[in-house]
C-alpha cells in the first residue's frame, strides 16, 4: 500500500480542495498511458460548419470513474487523521487525463457535432434544430 499525503489548496473562491502530490510517491512509477489528445487544428477543423454551440463543463469530472481494486492500493492519502483510499479516479495522477479523455471519446463516440478535451464537451449545429438534436444525443 502507498501513502501520499493529502495537500489543501486555496482555491479562487476561498474555498478548500483537497488534493495529493503523487509526483513524489506514485507517478513516477506509473506507465503513461498515450492516449492522443486532440490537437487545436483538428478542433478547429471540427468546428467548422457550426453556428450553435454549447460548453458542457463536467464537474468533478474525473470522479465519476470508479478504479479497480489495484489502483486502489496506489492512490492512498495519509492524512493526520488517519488513511484513506481513493476508489475514484483523481486527476493529481499523471495518467487520469489520457485515461479520462479516452473514456469519455468511447461513450461519446458517435455522437455528431461533438468535440471533447479534458473535462470539457463542445456540441455545435449548423442549425439551432440541429444543435439541439446533437446536444440531446449527448445528454
Amino acid at each position: 500500500m502507498w501513502r501520499t499525503p493529502q495537500v489543501p489548496v486555496l482555491k479562487k473562491d476561498l474555498s478548500l480542495r483537497l488534493c495529493a502530490d503523487y509526483r513524489i510517491t506514485v507517478n513516477p512509477f506509473l506507465v503513461d498511458n498515450r492516449h492522443p489528445f486532440p490537437v487545436i487544428d483538428e478542433v478547429f477543423a471540427a468546428l467548422q460548419g457550426g453556428k450553435h454551440y454549447s460548453k458542457l463543463d463536467l464537474k468533478n469530472a474525473y470522479y465519476q470513474l470508479e478504479v479497480d481494486d489495484e489502483s486502489t492500493k496506489l492512490l492512498v492519502w495519509s492524512t493526520h487523521r488517519g488513511v484513506y483510499w481513493m476508489n475514484r479516479l483523481l486527476f493529481e495522477t499523471k495518467t487520469a487525463c489520457s485515461i479520462f479523455q479516452a473514456t469519455l471519446e468511447k461513450v461519446l463516440q458517435g455522437c455528431p457535432g461533438t468535440i471533447i478535451y479534458l473535462d470539457d464537451i463542445l456540441v455545435l449545429g449548423a442549425t439551432v434544430t440541429e444543435h439541439l438534436e446533437n446536444l440531446n444525443k449527448v445528454l
